[in-house]
């Protein structure tokens, strides 16, 4: 059953399936990330996903934590993605 905070948790919840484990998946050690500062904001995503437990901490400090941010944003409060 989905459930959540978001707007349209079904939706939500679909468009994480799609993406599928990767969805949160933290960068890799030694990734080369560019050096582009996306701003200070944080966002923490929590709940179960694909049966286990969640407990993501997002930002915006450098090339690679923006893509996973934007990867997920549409599961944060707007206007969390500039």
């Amino acid at each position: 059953k989905a459930t959540g905070t978001v707007r349209n948790p079904v939706a939500a919840c679909a468009r994480l399936q799609r993406l599928g484990p990767q969805a949160f998946r933290p960068t890799q050690p030694n990734t080369a990330c560019t050096e582009l500062y996306g701003g200070p904001s944080t966002a923490r995503v929590t709940g179960t996903f694909l049966g286990f437990p969640l407990w993501v901490k997002l930002g915006r400090g450098n090339g690679c934590e923006i893509a996973r941010w934007q990867r997920v944003a549409f599961l944060l409060p707007q206007p969390a993605s500039p």
